[in-house]
C-alpha cells in the first residue's frame, strides 16, 4: 500500500505545533516545508483555514502561533446548563439547543429522573426539582462501559490465542510437508 501523504494544511499545522506555542514568521514556517517566498500563497491559504478553525492565532501580519484544536463542549454539560437555566425542558429542547441526538437526550433525562433530580411532567416535559450545582454523573452507564471494555479485552485476548494456535498448526503442517518432500 502506498504511503499516505499529509495535506499541505496538515504539514503547516505540524510545523506550528512543533514550535510549542512559540510564534513563527511565515518564513520560519516555510523553511521545513522547503518553500521559497514565491510559494508563500500556499502557506497563507493554509494559515487562513487554520485561523478559521480556531487552531492558529495571528499575532500580527506575518507572525502566527498554534493554539491547538478547539475542544467541543461536552454535550452533557451543555444539556445540564440548559436544564438549570430553563428549569423545564423537553427532549426536543435539548436536541435543538445542545445538539444532542434524540436517544442520548432521552437517556440523559431518564438518568436524572431515576436520580430524582428531575421529574416528568405532561407533554414530555421534565422539570428540575433538585438544583445541585454539580452535574449528576451517570454511574450506571459508566459501570456498563467499564464492563463492556473488559469484555472486549477478553474477546481480543481469545482471538489472539486462537490466532496463535492457528499459526502453530500451520507451522506443524508445513514442517510435516517439508519432511515428506525430502
Amino acid at each position: 500500500m502506498p504511503k499516505r501523504t499529509l495535506s499541505f494544511t496538515h504539514q503547516v499545522r505540524s510545523v506550528l505545533a512543533a514550535a510549542k506555542g512559540e510564534p513563527l514568521t511565515t518564513a520560519r514556517i516555510a523553511e521545513p516545508l522547503d518553500l521559497i517566498s514565491g510559494e508563500y500563497g500556499r502557506i497563507y491559504r493554509a494559515l487562513t483555514d487554520l485561523r478559521k478553525s480556531g487552531e492558529v492565532e495571528r499575532i500580527k501580519p506575518g507572525l502566527y502561533r498554534y493554539i491547538g484544536k478547539p475542544r467541543k463542549p461536552d454535550k452533557r454539560r451543555v444539556m445540564w446548563n440548559i436544564l438549570r437555566a430553563r428549569k423545564t425542558v423537553t427532549v426536543d429542547d435539548l436536541q435543538e439547543l445542545a445538539g444532542a441526538s434524540r436517544p442520548y437526550a432521552r437517556q440523559w433525562l431518564k438518568m436524572l429522573v431515576d436520580k430524582e433530580v428531575v421529574r416528568k411532567l405532561q407533554n414530555g416535559r421534565c422539570q428540575l426539582v433538585t438544583d445541585t450545582v454539580q452535574m449528576p454523573e451517570d454511574d450506571a452507564k459508566a459501570a456498563y462501559l467499564r464492563a463492556l471494555r473488559r469484555q472486549k479485552k477478553a474477546a481480543i485476548a481469545g482471538i489472539d490465542a486462537a490466532m496463535n494456535a492457528l499459526l502453530d498448526a500451520r507451522q506443524q503442517i508445513v514442517g510435516i510437508k517439508e519432511a515428506h518432500d525430502e
